[in-house]
C-alpha cells in the first residue's frame, strides 16, 4: 500500500519527513559508526578464531 503522496507503506519516507533532517542525518552517522565498530570487533575476533 502506498501513502496518498506515493510514499513507501513502511512509513519510512512519512517518518524521515516527520523529522527535521539533521536529526535524521546524525541517527544515521551514530548507527553507521557503531556498524563499522561492531564489524572491526567481530572480524579481529573471527580473524582470531580462524588463526587457532
Amino acid at each position: 500500500m502506498l501513502f496518498e503522496n506515493g510514499k513507501y507503506s513502511d512509513g519510512s519516507e512519512y517518518l524521515r519527513n516527520l523529522l527535521p533532517k539533521s536529526f535524521y542525518f546524525s541517527i544515521n552517522i551514530i548507527y553507521y559508526t557503531l556498524e563499522d565498530i561492531a564489524n572491526l570487533i567481530l572480524s579481529r575476533y573471527y580473524n582470531d578464531y580462524l588463526e587457532k
